[in-house]
């Protein structure tokens, strides 16, 4: 669930996530779901309260509930020169959805 907190803090939402869950650390690559059209609305009702719980930890627990029945995919993000040198393009697959 450390990506939810990811995302709830570099969305400015800082009542629920008021330190980086990465801590200090630089990363070079960062991997996670990609926010489509209905992981944000999801995202959206989490933040805005309207998914109940006592806790934010509990709200999440909910959340993830919401999501079991989306097709997520991941994205990945490059942070540093180092992930860039180090990607290496294998081939391409068609994709069937």
């Amino acid at each position: 669930m450390k990506w939810i907190d990811f995302v709830a803090y570099n969305r400015d939402y800082r009542e629920y996530v008021p330190e980086s869950p990465l801590g200090n650390k630089a990363y070079d690559l960062i991997i996670g779901p990609v926010a489509n059209g209905n992981l944000a609305q999801s995202f959206q009702l989490l933040l805005s309260g309207a998914i109940p719980g006592a806790t934010w930890e509990e709200r999440k627990k909910r959340f993830l509930v919401l999501l079991e029945y989306d097709r997520l995919s991941n994205q990945y993000c490059l942070k540093t020169k180092i992930a860039e040198r180090r990607l290496k393009f294998l081939g391409a697959e068609k994709c069937h959805y």
